[in-house]
């Protein structure tokens, strides 16, 4: 638990930085014919919950597009440390578990 939390107080500062420039201060950076178009896209933004808590990669309007990598590798992360709490408290059991999560891929 405590892994899962340290790693994403470490990541979510610097993220809703990003976020905050991208979504209220890049509109008024801008300009020119495809600009409006930039500025229709970041009105999607008022979902930022989705990027908070990184499950934004499962919808499709994407208030920060690029950061959908951040939620799959704190996802992945998250699912492999249950993977190695079931090794550990059983070997039998971690290395059925593993069969059936690479089976169904």
């Amino acid at each position: 638990m405590y892994a899962i939390v340290h790693r994403y107080f470490r990541i979510m500062p610097c993220y809703l930085i990003a976020i905050l420039v991208y979504w209220k201060i890049s509109v008024h950076l801008g300009d020119g014919p495809i600009f409006p178009f930039f500025t229709d896209s970041i009105n999607i933004c008022r979902d930022m919950w989705k990027n908070v808590i990184f499950i934004d990669d499962f919808y499709d309007n994407k208030c920060f597009g690029w950061g959908w990598y951040l939620s799959t590798d704190f996802q992945i992360f998250m699912f492999s440390l249950i993977m190695v709490f079931f090794y550990v408290q059983n070997r039998y059991l971690g290395n059925l578990f593993l069969i059936l999560i690479f089976s169904i891929h």
